[in-house]
């Protein structure tokens, strides 16, 4: 039956609703070419997010590749995919609401934030402005339940970004002293004369040292990343998975305990010349992860076979897809979707417009004058840096002595210009901080601060003193040193930057003396307006 005009009841109700929902009268016919601008659009962002993440990616990349227990950080944007394309059905069924008011000033944070870290090559800020970013085009494109579908495959990215280290860098001496520990009592059960000294432990035929690299703690962090996607994909309940992951992680210590007694052992009975770790490297800090990778597998299986007979989950109920108005007819996304490409494109041309490199005339270090005060650079005390700066630009590692017969040795690293792989503060200079703190150098309004520590390397104690060198200014912070260089880096005024490294060796913590009152403070009082001066 026709009603006047000649449309049908029917169509008259579904005209009508198309105008409440969108107010845009949408031909039928037009439907293919409209979903073909969405995806046109949204092509369009990923390329705009790609070109802003491609310095981030290769800068994790570099991660990756030179810290075995970062290497995981390969598989996690693959895992996270997969996560996401296990939500497509429930993403289908979702509306999208568009929330610009949430989600364009998280982009904005988060480009600010992807800036930053890229000039300053701090890769930690840049991958978490990257989670960032695609959190805050989610919320501003899709809506806020979108947002809370995709949380855990978002937040699961974390993984990939070495930032987790803070977490697990607390623990690592905590960790060292357990082990040893528990390395002394194994050995004690296999009749094996041993003496724990703090991270040391002595045998009848050498000494073995439960170094950072050895306690296992930055493994945890991988065997996490790969455990946690594996309970929640394999896994029916939470406390399997729970009881899973601990599992896990407890047994992958334990089996660091046993690797570290087996290399004390085998010490004891082939000879510590020999390589300790085993052949083919079985007892070294890496098998660690293959042990707790093997261990969740296992664990996994088992977990699946006591699942079993549990009643299976309900299937969801899976409501027909509303049927709202097309994202393009849409003014509200299409305005967030300009201002998002506008705002992405900005940071694309800071990001990628080049940089000046401030200062281009770079110190010359050799210049450094071969006595300071009462001491006299002494080259036959020479030996190798204690820490190691990557790719530096000039570097130079002087010995001096004064007339007492005590020995400093000067070290100073300069960058020109800062970049991942090629920075001041990283993985290895981070380790001088663990246990430093400021002390003053000096008196009244001309006192300084740098930082104090005690540093062991090839069981030799060394007392230190450090600071940074950046814009001309003493810094003690590594983290306001590395926000300086970006900004510095950002503004034109380059990143060039220089780690000063003074120390002196000395035999027995009772011998260090605990102020700067001794010939490490006289010669750094000495030493520190001169190498001010030559680097400006």
């Amino acid at each position: 039956m026709k009603h006047a005009g000649g449309l049908s009841h029917s169509e008259l109700e579904a005209g009508q609703a198309g105008r409440t929902d969108s107010q845009v009268a949408v031909h039928p016919s037009s439907s293919g070419s409209i979903g073909r601008s969405i995806a046109i659009k949204l092509t369009l962002v990923g390329a705009l997010l790609g070109l802003l993440v491609l310095p981030t990616f290769q800068s994790l990349w570099m991660v990756w590749s030179s810290r075995a227990d970062a290497s995981h950080g390969f598989l996690i944007p693959f895992i996270a995919i997969i996560l996401i394309r296990q939500r497509g059905h429930a993403l289908q069924r979702l509306p999208c609401r568009p929330s610009p008011a949430l989600g364009i000033p998280l982009v904005l944070l988060s480009l600010a934030g992807l800036l930053l870290g890229s000039a300053g090559a701090v890769v930690s800020l840049s991958g978490l402005s990257f989670i960032g970013l695609t959190a805050g085009l989610v919320v501003a494109l899709f809506g806020q339940d979108w947002f809370r579908m995709l949380r855990f495959p978002l937040g699961y990215l974390l993984f990939m970004v070495p930032v987790l280290d803070s977490a697990t860098q607390p623990l690592q001496p905590y960790f060292q002293f357990v082990t040893a520990t528990m390395a002394r009592l194994m050995l004690a059960q296999w009749s094996i004369p041993v003496f724990q000294s703090g991270t040391m432990l002595h045998l009848p035929t050498g000494t073995v040292q439960v170094a950072a690299e050895c306690s296992g703690v930055g493994f945890l962090i991988s065997i996490l990343a790969i455990g946690l996607p594996l309970a929640m994909l394999g896994l029916r309940t939470w406390p399997m998975r729970a009881a899973l992951i601990a599992m896990t992680l407890a047994l992958s210590i334990g089996a660091n305990w046993v690797r570290v007694a087996l290399i004390a052992l085998s010490g004891h009975l082939w000879g510590w010349h020999a390589d300790l770790h085993g052949p083919l490297h079985l007892l070294h800090a890496m098998s660690v992860y293959w042990i707790g990778l093997g261990l969740l597998l296992c664990g996994l299986w088992i977990g699946h076979m006591l699942e079993r007979p549990l009643p299976g989950r309900p299937p969801e109920a899976r409501p027909s897809k509303a049927h709202s108005p097309s994202l393009d007819s849409q003014p509200r996304w299409n305005h967030t979707w300009a201002a998002t490409c506008a705002l992405m494109s900005a940071a694309l041309i800071l990001l990628y417009a080049p940089h000046t490199n401030g200062n281009t005339t770079p110190p010359d270090l050799s210049h450094l004058p071969d006595r300071i005060g009462e001491w006299v650079r002494d080259d036959s005390a020479h030996s190798l840096p204690l820490i190691t700066v990557g790719q530096a630009d000039q570097e130079i590692v002087r010995t001096y002595r004064n007339s007492s017969g005590d020995l400093v040795q000067l070290h100073v690293a300069y960058l020109a210009a800062q970049s991942q792989g090629k920075e001041l503060v990283n993985y290895h200079t981070q380790l001088l901080h663990q246990q430093a703190s400021p002390v003053s150098l000096g008196t009244g309004e001309a006192s300084l601060t740098v930082n104090r520590t005690i540093w062991e390397k090839s069981r030799q104690l060394h007392e230190l003193v450090f600071w940074y060198h950046v814009q001309t200014r003493i810094m003690t912070d590594r983290v306001y040193a590395k926000l300086v260089t970006a900004i510095s880096s950002l503004t034109g005024g380059g990143s060039e930057g220089a780690l000063i490294v003074i120390s002196r060796p000395f035999s027995s913590p009772q011998s260090a003396i605990p102020s700067l009152d001794g010939p490490l403070g006289r010669f750094t009082l000495l030493a520190l307006p001169i190498i001010r001066s030559h680097l400006r």
